[in-house]
Formats: C-alpha cells, sequence, structure tokens
C-alpha cells in the first residue's frame, strides 16, 4: 500500500486551519458569559497570540460587589501583558469586606487582605515596596512578618491597623513562586490608599449658660464670662472675643481682654444690647449670647448726719438709702472737692441706719467731716 506524507506546506496550511479554528471556537466561548470566568486562565496562558489577547481584552463580563476590585485590575493587567510567569497569575487586592474603601479617615481600623487569583501556582512569597500610610502594617496572613529586606513568606498578606497621617499613599505588592522573593513572579499590584484627617479634639463647651447683665450709667463695669467656658480635653488654652450679636463691634465704652469685660457707659448709652461671646480651641469654637442692659443712675439722696462727742471718740451716724454706698472723708480745705479723701473708719449697720466711730486719738486738733454718698458698685 502506498504510504502517505504530507509535505511541509500541507502540514503547515493545516496547522494555520487548525490555529485559526480553535481561536474562533476559542473566541465563541469567550463570548458565551457562562464560560467567560472558566476560560480566563487559558486567555492569560496563550497571551502571546495576538488574536487571543485581543479577544481577552474585549471581554465584558458582569462583576459581583465582592469581586469588583479583582475584576478591574484583572483587566487592566491584561492590557500590560502581566500574565506571565505564575501560569497566567494576576496580583490582585480583595477586602475582607466588599464595603471597605481605598479612602480612609485617620484613626479607622481596616484589613485588607491580597493574593494571586487564575493560577495553580500559588506563590510562597511577597515582596513589599512603596509607603504605606503610618499606622499600617503588613504581613502574611499565617502571621509571618515582613522583613528588613522588604519580603515575607506566605500564601496570602494582609494590610491592617489605622492610619494615623493623612496623604495619598501608593505600595506595591508583587508574589514569587518560592520563598524569600525568589523565583518566577507576577506584575506587581499597585495599591493606592488615600486618608483624611480626622480630628480627634473635642470643641470647647458651655458649663454654664451666661446670666443676663446689668450695667448702670456712669458706674464701671466688669464681668469676666471666660468662666462660662471650659475645654473638655483639658489640653487647651482656650480664647475668647465677643461682639454684638450681628457680629458688629463692640460699643466704644466697652472693651474686652481674655474673656473678660470692662467699662463705664454714659447716660447716652442707657439700652439692652445683645452680646455674643465666643470660646476657641483653635480648631473648634462654642458660642453664647447674652443681654446687656445699660440702666440710668438712681437718684443720689443726701444722707442726714450727725455726730456724738464723747472724751475719747467721735461718732458718726447716717440713713442709708438702697442702692447707695457711703463713706467718711476728711478734708483741710472743704471748699476744694479734690481735699476730700477718704479717711478708714469701721462702718456698723444698723437697719437703715449706719455708723462710724472715729477715735480722737487719731484725729487732728481740727477736723472736717463728711458723709460722701454714691452709687453702689454692682
Amino acid at each position: 500500500m502506498e504510504s502517505y506524507a504530507p509535505t511541509p506546506a500541507r502540514r503547515g496550511n493545516r496547522t494555520l486551519r487548525a490555529a485559526t479554528l480553535a481561536a474562533h471556537r476559542l473566541a465563541a466561548r469567550l463570548a458565551n458569559p457562562r464560560t467567560q470566568l472558566a476560560t480566563l486562565t487559558l486567555v492569560a496562558v496563550l497571551q502571546k497570540a495576538p488574536a487571543l489577547v485581543r479577544v481577552f481584552n474585549g471581554l465584558k463580563f458582569s462583576v459581583e460587589p465582592a469581586t469588583r476590585l479583582l475584576q478591574k485590575t484583572a483587566i487592566a493587567a491584561a492590557s500590560l501583558g502581566s500574565y506571565h510567569a505564575l501560569s497566567g497569575a494576576t496580583t490582585a487586592v480583595y477586602v475582607t469586606d466588599p464595603d471597605a474603601p481605598l479612602t480612609l479617615d485617620t484613626g479607622e481600623q481596616v484589613t485588607f487582605t491580597f493574593g494571586v487569583q487564575q493560577t495553580n501556582t500559588a506563590p510562597l512569597s511577597w515582596t513589599v515596596s512603596g509607603q504605606l500610610p503610618p499606622g499600617l502594617t503588613v504581613s502574611g496572613t499565617q502571621g509571618a512578618q515582613l522583613s528588613s529586606e522588604g519580603f515575607f513568606n506566605d500564601t496570602f498578606g494582609q494590610i491592617t491597623g489605622a492610619p494615623t497621617e493623612a496623604g495619598s499613599f501608593t505600595v506595591f505588592l508583587q508574589p514569587w513562586k518560592f520563598t524569600g522573593g525568589t523565583g518566577n513572579t507576577a506584575e506587581a499590584f499597585e495599591l493606592n490608599i488615600t486618608v483624611n484627617a480626622v480630628s480627634t479634639n473635642s470643641p470647647p463647651e458651655i458649663a454654664t449658660a451666661i446670666p443676663d447683665q446689668t450695667a448702670v450709667a456712669g458706674i464701671a463695669y466688669n464681668y469676666d464670662y471666660s468662666q462660662h467656658f471650659t475645654d473638655p480635653d483639658g489640653d487647651e488654652t482656650l480664647s475668647f472675643s465677643i461682639s454684638l450679636s450681628d457680629e458688629s463691634d463692640l460699643p466704644a465704652w466697652l472693651t474686652n481682654s481674655d474673656g473678660a469685660l470692662s467699662g463705664t457707659p454714659a447716660e447716652s448709652d442707657i439700652s439692652t444690647i445683645t452680646l455674643k461671646a465666643t470660646a476657641s480651641d483653635g480648631e473648634f469654637t462654642a458660642e453664647d449670647t447674652f443681654d446687656l442692659s445699660i440702666e440710668a443712675p438712681p437718684e443720689l439722696i443726701a444722707p442726714v448726719a450727725s455726730i456724738e462727742d464723747s472724751s475719747d471718740a467721735l461718732v458718726v451716724s447716717w440713713s442709708i438709702q438702697t442702692g447707695q454706698s457711703y463713706e467718711i472723708q476728711t478734708a483741710d480745705n472743704p471748699l476744694d472737692e479734690s481735699d476730700w479723701t477718704s479717711f478708714p473708719a469701721t462702718v456698723e449697720t444698723n437697719g437703715s441706719q449706719q455708723s462710724a466711730t472715729l477715735p480722737k486719738a487719731s484725729l487732728p486738733a481740727t477736723l472736717l467731716v463728711r458723709v460722701a454718698t454714691s452709687f453702689a458698685t454692682p
């Protein structure tokens, strides 16, 4: 029987036709949603065939929430030709909580787990480079610690902790077939993490509400409103400011210094104003409002005084009125108002009467005495 041996051309044609047919069959299979995920590894292994790579790059498939990061990574990696060495593996970061973000807040406790997909060859080590946010650490899921050379021996790894510093950070995770960061490898996965600053400082608080205030025209007014604020952290020095409730400046007669108001209103200032006091710790503030009423002074009533003389003392007595204060004054020249000065004496009150005893031993030979009255200081 005559034997038949195909010519090289025929063999080449059959090989080309077989490859083309296989490519079309694979493309049709990839277009079927039921077989897409199952064929990913095959496409990756055969990435050197341009037709197959183009088919892979055109894939559209559904993404489950828990694997959305994996699938996005697979598409990006394929376009870079990164499926190699680990039998078609692609490095992918996935999280234990599908909703765990890649945008974090300082102080937020997180765990990211990472491994490889689409390969029958699991890595035995990982190299880590780049910069993790301070407060996060990387290790193997079985407890392997990152070495000073930047690798750890484990099949899976995890990034855990709570970031302490805000900023943008990038870390590169690369799997290796053997321990010690040796053997075949796949392209490193670039993980970008953004950390937003969240303050742990507590705002100032109002310890007690500031009560409404009253000032009298012609009388000095003083009030320390800072006593009504407190810092719950106990580590901040509060600063204070005050204005009218509409943010306009204080009236000219009233000044603020370190949380204390002072000033003497005139009769033209008689009115009621609403003030807004603010305490700040440099980051947060607390505010309280209160009314300050400026009232007309009461009418002064001159006291009716009498003097009783004894062998060793003079006793000066006078009637008193509500809202007025009294003192004993002496002068050498009674016609010069500036010559009248306060005379130290112990004043006793008995009902609507007050009296002061002046020992003669402490008095000059000639003495001019009067009882002066003024508005009582609030």
